[in-house]
């Protein structure tokens, strides 16, 4: 299970799983289809409280209905899942979308169901280089905010600072 913070090369990660997933097959790792693309979110979406703005993106919007994609989830790894092959999961909004204790261990638990094994690799960035990188991406994005006095306007997909 790979879970990155955001600004951690997770989006990389992924894209490098996806390039090269018959050449890992092919040495006994297996990419989980279930959870490949815009479905990846769907994991933390499960198990993530009804409600929050993530599962609400993905239709999750009662408990009822976070429990049926669990069980949707669960029979869909289930199936998919090979005793010859180790399989991986990545899937970046379980950092910060999963984290009462509850939830955590029903994914844990959903998990340990599967596989014989599992593993959590965390990847994380000093705050000092995570902050700008966000905050440009932002500004690119085209929100803007004041900081300490100044304005930043949002010019097409570049930014001016007025002073």
């Amino acid at each position: 299970m790979h879970i990155g913070l955001s600004k951690t090369g997770t989006t990389a990660f992924q894209g490098f799983l996806a390039t090269n997933s018959a050449r890992l097959g092919r040495h006994g790792v297996g990419v989980t289809k279930v959870l490949r693309g815009p479905r990846r979110i769907q994991l933390a979406a499960a198990f993530a409280p009804s409600g929050s703005k993530l599962s609400l993106s993905t239709g999750v919007q009662t408990d009822a209905a976070g429990a049926e994609l669990r069980t949707r989830l669960r029979m869909k790894l289930r199936r998919e899942a090979s005793s010859d092959q180790i399989a991986v999961i990545s899937c970046e909004q379980l950092s910060s979308m999963v984290r009462r204790p509850t939830d955590l261990k029903e994914l844990a638990d959903v998990l340990h169901e599967i596989y014989d094994l599992v593993s959590v690799l965390a990847v994380v960035r000093r705050g000092d280089y995570w902050l700008p990188s966000t905050y440009a991406e932002a500004v690119l994005a085209g929100y803007g905010a004041p900081m300490d006095g100044h304005s930043w306007p949002v010019v097409g997909t570049r930014s001016t600072i007025a002073s």
